[in-house]
């Protein structure tokens, strides 16, 4: 069993909030996951203020 994660923003912050939600926040973004179609809507943060993603909240997921 194999599955492919398809990671994109609609923009380049956007993009590096998606990249980092899978790399350091796998299990807050992957928590509802049950197998099959998934999708996640995330919101890039800023937590300390330097102007970089560096946290992302969970806004909205969603299985088909």
């Amino acid at each position: 069993d194999k599955c492919c994660i398809v990671t994109a923003g609609l923009s380049g912050i956007g993009t590096k909030a998606a990249i980092i939600g899978m790399t350091n926040f796998a299990e807050q973004v992957l928590k509802d996951y049950k197998g099959g179609e998934y999708a996640v809507v995330l919101r890039g943060l800023d937590l300390d203020g330097d102007g970089k993603v560096d946290s992302v909240e969970v806004l909205h997921s969603a299985t088909a």
